[in-house]
């Protein structure tokens, strides 16, 4: 009992779980289900929430179970497009999900074996799966439960699983793959000289931890000439020890600059009700929910997204603005609504814009507050103009064509406004709009916004 007979602790020896981490027990009397790990008590303990109904010495099995969306509700559904494809994206309220479209089934397993800290399972013929492929198994006895591929030969695969017998089965690819990974932010540090590339083995100066490289997004700069900063993605589950803030990164002589704070794992720490919002530009999807710093997808690597707000010789690295609530393409320039920017209390009216052309660039003076001290709420397009939804307000975001000053806030209704972040869709064929008010539903033509009823 772990208290109050409303949760379990459970005791695995060095069961490598962490607080949210996803686990399915089988093989016990009581709790043969799937949880979330609520406690990380230490090394060999963990708990989970359940009415405790058993007797000490209770025994089973549990199993890391790869989280998916069939644990998380569904926040997004989008196309990251670029001129030569359309792919499917998926959001759940932590992570993002690729489709995947070639998906392999029915694998048939003929035999499951110890290979400690994993399994390895033979099936019946050679598999075409990959390493960190998820892969579901069912009809097993003590495995049941969707893992990370970790090996692959011939006809054999490796999950991460603590082995109780042989055994048969299915394995089935999951359609949809989680793109998060570990990642470490860098910045040039005088010495840097390298760009690191897949499976090099990077060192932290100080802390001596390593992780080997899956890919490096350069944000801004060249490594090669000590002017890069940017953000190296680590393979799953490659990370040994805990890198510094500040230390120096390199694989023997070949530098890359300096640390710009901890690793962290790509997951956003949204709720169910902080939906996704992306815009794609140039090829790159860029993401925000609403809450965290925001994350941009190129087609294969999902990293985070810095708003450097200042002139390129000021970069530090470190990003200046989160819980981004809207993000457009405005007149070839990237437009953030309703943000909170490091050191200035004022967000919820401010729109920021990057400089032309550039999604990385961002000019400290490139912003215009709307006069109100309503915040914004929404978005939507009519033909070329864009009107955002306040609480009690609605305004058109004007392109002025002056260089210097290109954006003015209209109000347009200081009477109606809009009550969800998705609340203000475009009707192209009447070039209207439709909001959902605060008191009923909206419409605006661009002249004037009337209750439809």
């Amino acid at each position: 009992d772990g208290g109050g007979g409303t949760t379990v602790d459970a005791t695995s020896t060095a069961h490598g779980y962490v607080t949210g981490d996803i686990v399915t027990i089988t093989g016990s009397t009581n709790f043969n289900d799937t949880y979330v790990v609520t406690v990380d008590i230490d090394a060999d303990t963990f708990t989970f929430t359940d009415t405790w109904a058993s007797t000490a010495g209770e025994t089973g099995t549990a199993n890391a179970l790869t989280p998916t969306m069939v644990t998380n509700p569904v926040m997004g559904i989008f196309n990251h497009t670029t001129t030569t494809a359309d792919d499917l994206v998926v959001f759940d309220k932590e992570r993002m999900n690729t489709f995947v479209d070639d998906a392999v089934t029915g694998m048939e397993i003929s035999s499951i074996a110890d290979n400690a800290p994993d399994i390895t399972i033979t099936t019946t013929a050679t598999v075409t799966i990959q390493v960190e492929d998820v892969i579901t198994l069912s009809g097993s006895t003590g495995y049941d439960g969707t893992y990370d591929v970790t090996a692959v030969a011939g006809a054999t695969f490796d999950v991460h699983a603590t082995f109780v017998a042989t055994g048969t089965g299915q394995a089935n690819q999951e359609k949809f793959l989680d793109a998060t990974r570990d990642q470490l932010r860098f910045i040039h540090n005088g010495s840097q000289d390298t760009l690191p590339v897949a499976d090099d083995i990077v060192t932290g100066g100080t802390s001596g931890a390593t992780g080997v490289v899956e890919s490096t997004v350069v944000d801004f700069g060249d490594m090669t000439a000590d002017t890069g900063h940017g953000t190296i993605v680590f393979q799953k589950g490659s990370i040994a020890g805990t890198f510094q803030t500040g230390e120096q990164l390199a694989t023997g002589a070949e530098i890359y600059g300096n640390a710009v704070g901890t690793v962290f794992n790509g997951a956003f720490t949204g709720d169910s009700t902080q939906f996704f919002w992306v815009v794609n530009w140039n090829g790159v999807m860029y993401i925000t929910n609403g809450k965290d710093a925001m994350q941009k997808y190129n087609g294969s690597v999902l990293a985070p997204w810095v708003i450097d707000v200042g002139t390129d010789a000021a970069r530090t690295g470190e990003n200046n603005a989160s819980a981004v609530a809207m993000i457009f393409v405005v007149k070839n320039r990237l437009v953030l609504f309703s943000l909170t920017e490091t050191g200035d209390g004022v967000g919820g009216q401010r729109a920021r814009w990057s400089s032309i052309g550039d999604g990385e660039s961002w000019p400290a003076s490139n912003f215009k507050d709307a006069p109100t001290d309503e915040k914004i709420v929404a978005g939507a397009w009519i033909g070329d103009d864009l009107y955002i939804g306040f609480e009690r307000s609605i305004w058109r975001f004007v392109w002025t064509g002056d260089a210097a000053n290109p954006f003015e806030w209209q109000r347009i209704s200081s009477t109606d406004g809009c009550v969800a972040r998705h609340g203000m869709v475009a009707i192209p064929a009447t070039n209207t709009q439709m909001i959902l008010g605060p008191d009923q539903l909206l419409g605006n033509d661009g002249r004037q916004v009337i209750g439809v009823d």
